[in-house]
């Protein structure tokens, strides 16, 4: 090819430097010359240059190139890394994670619904204040087992008792004012001073009858669950206020807060456990028998809360709270794994 190139241009000798990269010949560099062959010193100069222009010339033929051959030429590419002899560890990395994140995608795995469950009773009794007064002694704390006739809570009586002897020194005056007008033969006044014994009288068993409820007593067992009254000592409380709130160990059920994120997955019916928080332990079978149709806000956060039939245990109390698992079925790991940020993009998104 030289001597024939050269017979057509008529030059004394032809040159050919090889343009290379990446270790492949992608062009040459020609050089003809009428006074012979080129020294050592000459072709050093042109291998130099071959090598600063060699990056320029491969990106202007490579922009040269369709669309479809430059992505074609780029997957060849990635194919010739990925599969010669040079960064093993990484790319076994790389292979290792692909193989996971395909395997998460088809790997069915339990998923179960986390939430915070407590005891409640279905008896109830509330205890209201049974006259307006001051808090003098609370003897009982939220949790605290109570039996019939337990005193619980007592109100101040100072103010009771000074009404109670006006009351009886009521009494006694219109009783002998009465008289009085009875020997007098006034009997209009005698009435009058009889139905203000009366009254006094009255008043006098409305007083009495306040210091016998003034000392608050458990009227049936049960446990205490609402009535932190110890931080209120000597606080004034009104008629009808709420002291305290029994509930009898009997007739149990479970309620579970579930948060509303959660709450599409749960239906009536569905089995769970649940472990107490005295005896983490063990587990206890449940299954949801209702759900509240509206939220509730607990803790900065919205609840929907679900009944739930349990098999009550000796020594268990209203108010015994744990950590509860509703079986919701099997997913895949990777969706188990990426629900609750998907969940949050596809909201802030609105995806």
């Amino acid at each position: 090819a030289h001597e024939q190139c050269a017979k057509v241009q008529g030059a004394g000798s032809l040159t050919s430097i090889p343009i290379q990269w990446q270790d492949k010949v992608v062009g040459v560099l020609t050089v003809e010359s009428a006074n012979g062959t080129l020294d050592d010193t000459v072709l050093w100069e042109l291998e130099l240059v071959a090598q600063l222009c060699v990056q320029h010339l491969v990106r202007s033929e490579r922009r040269d190139r369709w669309l479809g051959r430059r992505l074609l030429d780029w997957l060849g590419e990635r194919a010739t890394y990925w599969f010669e002899p040079k960064h093993l560890g990484f790319k076994l990395d790389v292979m290792g994670l692909l193989v996971a994140f395909l395997v998460s995608m088809v790997l069915p795995w339990p998923y179960r619904v986390e939430a915070q469950a407590s005891l409640h009773s279905k008896d109830l009794l509330f205890i209201p204040a049974p006259f307006d007064g001051y808090l003098s002694e609370v003897y009982v704390d939220i949790g605290d087992v109570v039996a019939p006739g337990d005193l619980m809570v007592a109100l101040d009586i100072r103010d009771l008792e000074q009404e109670k002897r006006m009351a009886a020194a009521d009494v006694t005056r219109y009783q002998k004012e009465a008289e009085k007008a009875q020997a007098q033969k006034d009997f209009a006044e005698m009435q009058i001073l009889r139905s203000r014994e009366q009254q006094a009288q009255a008043k006098l068993a409305l007083v009495q009858k306040q210091l016998d409820a003034a000392r608050v007593v458990a009227p049936m067992s049960g446990t205490v669950v609402e009535g932190e009254l110890r931080k209120n000592l000597g606080s004034p409380v009104r008629r009808g206020d709420l002291l305290l709130k029994l509930a009898q160990n009997r007739n149990l059920y479970l309620e579970v807060a579930v948060d509303q994120s959660d709450v599409q997955e749960v239906f009536v019916g569905m089995t769970g456990e649940v472990a107490f928080v005295g005896r983490p332990e063990d587990r206890f079978a449940f299954t949801v028998t209702s759900i509240e149709p509206a939220a509730v806000s607990r803790d900065g956060g919205n609840f929907f809360l679900t009944k739930a039939k349990i098999d009550v245990q000796p020594g268990w109390y209203p108010g015994l709270g744990g950590t509860a698992k509703l079986d919701a079925g099997e997913h895949s790991l990777l969706w188990v794994l990426t629900r609750r940020s998907v969940r949050y993009l596809r909201g802030l998104f609105w995806i």
